[in-house]
């Protein structure tokens, strides 16, 4: 499970880096409203991130590998629908802290980041079980 993780951020870190970057630019120096934005961000790279797997056809290479169903899919779920999440809220926190030592405007209340996060959550949790469902590959 983690080598398949370790391998889909080794093949994706070209665009990784850049996501973190703008969605900590955003955070940091847009106004307080526009983190749905970074939000957003995050979620729609990591769905083109995981298209462009799948038009590749990875998850039938990945078959071949030595590894149960159920473990190959935990380990795409994790990257699909948790991480774009903990990514969200990590860079938030780091922006969010350094806007306030900065100064640079208002805050977004950590209420409101919380319903983004779980938004986001919900969001990759149904887009990933439409492609489980119409992606036997995936399917345990």
């Amino acid at each position: 499970m983690k080598a398949i993780i370790l391998d889909f951020l080794e093949r994706w870190i070209g665009v990784y880096l850049p996501v973190l970057g703008i969605q900590f630019l955003l955070l940091l120096f847009a106004p307080a409203e526009m983190g749905r934005s970074a939000l957003l961000l995050s979620l729609v790279s990591t769905a083109i991130m995981f298209v462009g797997d799948f038009a590749k056809g990875t998850p039938r290479v990945c078959r071949a590998l030595p590894l149960a169903r159920r473990d190959l899919t935990n380990s795409w779920r994790l990257l699909a629908v948790i991480a774009p999440s903990l990514q969200f809220a990590a860079v938030f926190l780091c922006a969010t802290a350094l806007r306030a030592i900065l100064g640079l405007g208002n805050l977004v209340p950590l209420s409101l980041a919380t319903l983004w996060v779980t938004m986001g959550l919900c969001w990759s949790g149904i887009c990933f079980r439409l492609i489980d469902q119409t992606n036997t590959t995936l399917r345990q």
